[in-house]
Formats: structure tokens, sequence, C-alpha cells
């Protein structure tokens, strides 16, 4: 057909490589990209002291899963791509995983490979506007309910919030990208949750409900901070949000080089300079304290060479273990 002589000739490629590089211009000339960051020295799990609460942090697992070993805490935390294909069998298999682990919180954010729990997505396959996966898949995907959560075992947070024993949690999924783009592009099974302007992802990481949250998670890294891979991949909408919230944790993924690292804004010239352009003077950096935490799992840039098979161990990291005082939110990791 039409679409695929076009993405044989390459055609849809170029177009896309070219909206991708339209939108960083744009960026570039509106907001400085990279910001200094400190990264924070994790000291490893030790005894949790009293009046705080653990957080077990971990992202793009990619169906991989049950080959971490995840330590114990009180709240388990994962920011996005739980699954490779975005199959209903994938969700399945992470939702059972979820229900064998002794933490009593799961939150979870999907993320760009989570294709059924987008429920655009889940729409465009039921009425085969997307032709993405089989007969059988696409009939499995056609017998859900419109409301079905997937997750049975967590907090989905799509663009909502959650308080857990007093620490307020809100969940964002959405990446720059231009996902029906993509999808023509790969042919399968990604960039769930994309979107082609920064507008799209403010409308949601902006809204009332985000704005008094103690952690902020999204799949996207905010603009600037842990999110280069061969260029940034973060959202300027999603960093002008933690600005302005200043929450205290902000945990993350996608950027997969990134991932296992916990990082705070180093206050230098160059930042002081960088959060003024965005409208935040001097007495900004007194309040500062996010602390930022890409909680990436997976070291490579994808699975196609272990598809179906073990990975070694040094493909995987370890989750991310962070501490909070859930009076003062102060951050201990």
């Amino acid at each position: 057909n039409i679409v695929q002589s076009l993405i044989k000739s390459g055609l849809l490629l170029a177009i896309d490589t070219l909206l991708q590089k339209l939108n960083t211009q744009h960026i570039m000339r509106t907001s400085p990209l990279s910001l200094t960051l400190d990264k924070v020295p994790l000291s490893g799990p030790s005894a949790c002291q009293p009046g705080h609460l653990r957080l077990v942090c971990l992202s793009d697992t990619h169906g991989k899963h049950r080959d971490i070993e995840v330590p114990p805490g009180d709240i388990l935390v994962h920011s996005g791509d739980f699954t490779n294909t975005g199959m209903l069998s994938e969700v399945e298999d992470f939702d059972n995983w979820l229900g064998t682990l002794p933490h009593p919180h799961k939150v979870v954010v999907p993320g760009n490979h989570d294709s059924i729990m987008d429920p655009v997505v889940r729409k465009m396959v039921k009425h085969a506007e997307l032709e993405l996966y089989d007969v059988e898949e696409v009939k499995k995907w056609e017998e859900l309910e419109n409301d079905n959560p997937l997750l049975k075992n967590g907090h989905v947070l799509i663009n909502r919030s959650v308080v857990i024993d007093g620490l307020k949690f809100f969940g964002s999924p959405h990446t720059i990208y231009n996902g029906q783009l993509a999808r023509w592009v790969h042919n399968r099974y990604v960039y769930s949750f994309g979107c082609t302007d920064e507008s799209c992802i403010d409308q949601e990481v902006s809204q009332p409900e985000s704005q008094d949250c103690d952690i902020l998670v999204t799949h996207s890294p905010p603009l600037g901070i842990a999110d280069i891979s061969h260029a940034h991949r973060g959202s300027l909408a999603v960093r002008d949000a933690v600005l302005k919230i200043n929450p205290a944790l902000h945990i993350f993924g996608h950027v997969h080089p990134y991932g296992g690292n916990v990082f705070k804004l180093q206050d230098c010239p160059k930042n002081r300079e960088t959060i003024s352009s965005a409208g935040y003077s001097g007495w900004w950096w007194a309040g500062l304290k996010t602390t930022f935490v890409n909680a990436a799992s997976l070291t490579l840039p994808g699975l196609s060479e272990y598809s179906g098979r073990p990975l070694p161990s040094d493909m995987l990291r370890q989750p991310v273990v962070i501490d909070i005082n859930t009076n003062t939110k102060h951050v201990v990791c």
C-alpha cells in the first residue's frame, strides 16, 4: 500500500527526522538546553529511619522485570516502558510480577513502548486504524472494556495523582515524539503517548492536580537533565513543570544511558542564567528542593539483539533506593 511504499522510500523517516530537528531548533530559540548537574552519591540500602518511607525506583525494564533483583521498600515506582512490544500478554506478566512483590504500594506510569496502555492507540487498533498486531492480538484488544486499567496490582497514573501515606504522587506518560509517524516508520508497537509538540505535554503536566505534588513521576526526562541519547530527548514542558512545582522528587526514565543515577541542579552562574530566562529569579534557588532520579534499568538502547533470550546481568541496573521524610519531604539517598 501507499504507506508501505513511503516507508520503503525512506520519506516518512526523513519527515520524522525533520520534525524532530524543527522541534529542537524551536526549543533552542526559546530555552537553553543543558543544565549543569551534581551527581548525588548513593550510599546503598540501610535501615529506613522512623518517619521515612522507602521508595524503590525503576524504569525501562522492557519486559525483563523478572531478571531484576528488587530490594524491599514501602513504595515501588516504575516510570514506564515495562513492556517491550506493548502487547496484552506483556502487561499481564508485568501485573502478575507486581503482585508477587512485597511492597505495600506500587505506582506505575506507562511509557512510549506500552502501547495497549494508551487509550488513543487502543482505540485506533480496535478500529483497524493502526495495523500493529496480528489478528489474535487485535481480537484480545477488542474484548477489553474501554475503562479496563489493565494493571490490578498497582496505581496507574496517566495524568492523575494518588496520595500514599501523606505523599502525593502525580504521573504523566507523555514523551516528545511524533507518535503517528513513528508507528508508520517502525510499523510495530512503539511510541504510545507520543506528542508532536510541547503544548500537548504542558496541558497534562501543568494541570491543577499536579501543582502540589510531592513526587512527580514522568516517563520523559526534563529537557537538559540526564536526557542525552545522541541528542536531547527531554521535554521542555516537563522541565517547566518541575521548576514551577518544585517537588521533592522527580522520577523518570526513557533515556537509558543516564539510568540508575540521582542528580541535583548545581547552583552555578550558567544554571542561574537559564533559570532566570524561564522567569525564576534568585530567590527561587533558596527554596529549590527537587532531587532528580533517572531510574532506567536497561543499559542498552533496545532489546533487538536479545529478543526471546535472557539478558546478561550487566545489561540491567539495580533499582534506585530513595528514602523520604513524610513530614519535611527531605530526601535521603
